[in-house]
């Protein structure tokens, strides 16, 4: 009789493969993660991992870059430039591990190129950036600058303020005769002054009031005198009005400012305020 011998089945061993992808920021942006192409996460490092029988296996994670304000994302230190960026990582049995770094590059965003046109000034003079302006004048950029202005009003005229022009409407963004303004995009940049005969000045309450519901741009305070806001009373400077302290203003009441209140210098308010302001 032939013996037949029992078969023995020997079950083959499984491995343990495991994937990891760590990224990392030169810088201007943040960095993530995941093994999701539209969850980012929270995490700079990302792993699968799984035992399998299988003699290779492949994983697939991705990168997630997002740059700060005023940068954009450029590239991987791999030079790939997908964001997210698909990493595949192939592992086999004889190199169950696998770990791949990636960093991210940030540029700095490039504005359109744009010009910013000053106007030719009326009743005085002014200088961008110590560049003394007569006529229209542009400047051509790519990217915010800051810009100094600086007014000087002829004899006979007094300084206002400066505006961008929207549509025919002007947009007044300072007060100040000297200035430092960026600009972000194209603009029409002009000064106001004013006849120093349309400057109304005030020396009482009464007339602070008569004058705030005028068409003047600006009221003054004559020097040597004190104006008195008195107790229950509001001096209101709507915006647009400019009221310059030449001589005192002694508020008991109140002054309400949604327009200018200044001496030398101008100051925005925009809130009820109680004080005494002395020049």
């Amino acid at each position: 009789l032939a013996v037949i011998s029992p078969m023995v089945l020997l079950a083959s061993s499984s491995t343990s493969y495991s994937a990891t992808l760590n990224v990392f920021s030169s810088g201007h942006g943040k960095v993530y993660a995941s093994d999701s192409s539209t969850n980012a996460g929270s995490s700079q490092t990302a792993t699968k991992s799984e035992s399998s029988k299988e003699d290779s296996k492949s994983f697939t994670l991705y990168a997630h870059a997002v740059a700060d304000d005023g940068y954009e994302f450029s590239k991987w230190s791999d030079g790939t430039t997908g964001n997210p960026q698909v990493v595949t990582l192939s592992l086999t049995s004889s190199s169950p591990s696998v770990t791949k770094d990636l960093t991210a590059t940030f540029v700095k965003k490039a504005l359109p190129e744009f010009s910013v046109t000053f106007s030719a000034p009326i009743g005085g003079g002014y200088t961008v950036n110590g560049t003394q302006v007569s006529s229209a004048y542009s400047l051509t950029q790519t990217e915010a600058l800051e810009t100094t202005l600086d007014a000087t009003p002829s004899d006979g005229n007094r300084f206002y303020g400066w505006y961008t022009l929207n549509g025919n409407a002007k947009e007044y963004f300072s007060y100040s005769a000297s200035v430092a303004k960026s600009f972000t995009s194209s603009a029409t940049v002009g000064v106001d002054f004013i006849s120093e005969s349309d400057v109304v000045k005030v020396a009482t309450f009464v007339e602070a009031n008569e004058a705030m519901a005028s068409d003047a741009k600006i009221v003054e305070i004559t020097s040597g005198t004190t104006l008195i806001v008195p107790s229950g009373s509001t001096l209101t400077v709507p915006a647009g009005k400019k009221l310059e302290v030449n001589g005192r203003l002694y508020v008991i009441g109140t002054l309400e400012v949604n327009g200018i209140v200044g001496g030398n210098g101008a100051v925005a308010r925009t809130w009820k305020v109680k004080y005494v302001l002395r020049q």
